[in-house]
């Protein structure tokens, strides 16, 4: 049985043995691409090199996390499913843009008061750094709580982390907000965003990507 080590924080971890390593696989510590080392060998190679010997089976998003307990059922979270299609998630936005509109509509009505004596530009300027907040507070808030916005909800789909299925916390949830605000920004990120999400496997536009999220059928 080999010995092995593997970086954490990027200083070398070990030795472990063949099942430790698998282990820490499973549990999502590790991931087909993480740098490891096998005692008798010259330089770092990724696990994905030795997934063959170890027999480490890749889940349905190319990672090696296995949910540990059926307990996990109802929880969210934790469970791979199907990823979600163009079109329900293309529906869950025009739903979030609906509630949007309507929270737009809101707070013009607070700000307008608090706008009184501006020019007509530096009111403007105003409301729409309002609105920008409204929607990253929206996504990042419904994200990080329970990685559905209400239009992903009501789609049945969910937000979770690539490598180990778990919900975003607040920070990445923040980074994959702040990352979708900008490309829907500029017209070429978007297209472009939206042909990865018909394209490829994972169904991963440009802020999912940056963010190292999936878009996936809730399990509940």
């Amino acid at each position: 049985m080999a010995s092995w080590w593997y970086l954490t924080a990027g200083q070398p971890t070990g030795p472990v043995n063949d099942e430790q390593l698998c282990a820490l696989a499973l549990s999502g510590a590790l991931s087909p691409t993480s740098p490891v080392f096998r005692d008798g060998d010259t330089e770092w190679a990724e696990l994905s090199a030795f997934e063959g010997a170890l027999g480490l089976p890749r889940n349905t998003w190319g990672s090696y996390f296995v949910t540990p307990s059926t307990e996990r059922q109802g929880e969210r979270g934790g469970l791979a499913t199907k990823p979600a299609t163009a079109w329900r998630r293309y529906w869950a936005s025009f739903l979030d843009n609906l509630m949007l509109g309507f929270l737009a509509m809101v707070l013009a009505f607070l700000v307008a008061p608090l706008a009184r004596g501006l020019t007509a530009g530096a009111f403007l300027i105003v409301l729409w750094t309002a609105y920008v907040a409204l929607i990253l507070l929206y996504e990042i808030v419904s994200t990080a709580v329970r990685g559905q916005t209400p239009g992903k909800l009501a789609n049945h789909l969910e937000v979770a982390v690539a490598d180990t299925l778990e919900l975003p916390d607040l920070s990445r949830s923040a980074l994959r907000s702040l990352v979708k605000a900008i490309t829907q920004a500029i017209p070429p990120l978007w297209w472009i965003s939206v042909l990865l999400i018909l394209v490829t496997k994972r169904r991963t536009g440009l802020h999912d990507l940056v963010a190292g999220t999936v878009v996936q059928e809730a399990p509940y």
